[in-house]
C-alpha cells in the first residue's frame, strides 16, 4: 500500500516537473509523432521521448485497440490534434495528415531476423499478448513463426507499412513494393535510424527535435532470456529470412543510406 503511494506521488511529482519545465522552457522540443514499429526497441524510445512533455500533450495509441484508437484521433478537431506535441504509437503512420503540419514524423527499424526472434520470445511470455495463446495452443516453434496467417506483423512489415501494399501485392510486386516502401522512408519521415545503432539515432533526433537530455541506458518492455540469433537453428533462420526478404531488402537500404550520410539524418 505504502509502496503503491509512493509511486503516485512520484508519477505526480515528475508530472509537476515537466509542466513546469514546459511552461519556462527557453525552448520547447519540437512536435513529434513516433511511428512505433513491433519489437524495435520502440517502448524504450517512448519512455524516453515522453519524459520530455507534459501528459496532457501527449497522445498514445492504444496498443491492443490500435485502429480504434487512431480513428478517435481522426475524429477528433483539427484544435484539439494540432495541440498534441507528441503522438506515439503503432500505425502512427495514418495520422500524419492528422497531426501539426510542424510535427517531425520519425520511426526506428530493426534488422528483420533479429526482430523477429525478439518477436518470437516475446510473445511466448507475455499472456496478455493477442498471440501468446495461439503460440501455446498450437506449440508453434521459432521455425515456424514467421507465418503470414498468425499475423500480419511477422512478414515483410516494414514493406507492407511503409509501402501500403498488401502482403499478396508485395509479394506478386516485390522490387514495386521495397522501392515504395524505401521512397516513403526518404520523402515521409524526418529522422529514421535503425535499433542496432539506437545512440547515434537518439543524437540525431535530439538535436533535430530539441529534446532536452539524454537517452541514458535503461532500456523498457526488452525480451529476457531470448537466444541470439546466430545461435538460432539454420533451418529457423532460413524460414524467417524467406518469409521477410522484402523487408531485409528495405531494411539494408536504410542503414546503407545511413552509413552514406554518416547517420546525419
Amino acid at each position: 500500500m505504502l509502496k503503491r503511494i509512493k509511486r503516485r506521488l512520484d508519477l505526480v511529482k515528475t508530472e509537476i516537473m515537466k509542466e513546469v519545465t514546459y511552461a519556462f522552457a527557453r525552448e520547447r522540443p519540437r512536435k513529434l509523432v513516433f511511428d512505433h514499429l513491433p519489437k524495435c526497441a520502440g517502448t524504450s524510445l517512448n519512455a524516453y521521448l515522453m519524459s520530455h512533455y507534459p501528459r496532457r500533450k501527449i497522445f498514445v495509441i492504444d496498443g491492443v485497440h490500435s485502429h480504434a484508437s487512431v480513428e478517435r484521433f481522426k475524429r477528433m478537431s483539427e484544435r484539439k490534434r494540432h495541440g498534441y506535441d507528441l503522438v506515439v504509437g503503432h500505425y502512427a503512420n495514418a495520422l500524419f495528415n492528422d497531426v501539426h503540419p510542424d510535427c517531425l514524423k520519425v520511426t526506428l527499424l530493426r534488422e528483420p531476423v533479429d526482430r523477429l526472434v525478439s518477436h518470437y520470445y516475446y510473445v511466448s511470455t507475455r499472456e496478455k499478448h493477442y498471440l501468446h495463446q495461439t503460440l501455446k495452443a498450437r506449440n508453434i516453434s521459432l521455425e515456424a513463426y514467421a507465418d503470414p496467417e498468425l499475423s500480419t506483423e511477422l512478414s515483410n512489415w516494414y514493406t507492407t507499412h511503409f509501402s501500403g501494399m498488401t502482403l499478396s501485392e508485395a509479394n506478386r510486386h516485390p522490387d514495386e513494393a521495397v522501392a515504395k516502401a524505401i521512397e516513403v522512408l526518404e520523402t515521409k519521415y524526418d529522422v529514421v535510424g535503425i535499433v542496432e545503432e539506437l545512440y547515434a539515432f537518439v543524437a540525431r533526433l535530439r538535436q533535430k527535435a530539441r529534446l532536452g537530455h539524454d537517452y541514458g541506458e535503461t532500456r523498457v518492455n526488452t525480451t529476457k532470456n531470448r537466444p541470439k540469433v546466430d545461435t538460432i537453428s539454420s533451418q529457423a533462420r532460413q524460414n524467417i529470412t524467406e518469409a521477410n526478404k522484402l523487408d531485409i531488402a528495405v531494411y539494408t537500404a536504410v542503414k546503407a543510406r545511413l552509413a552514406q550520410n554518416g547517420s546525419a539524418g
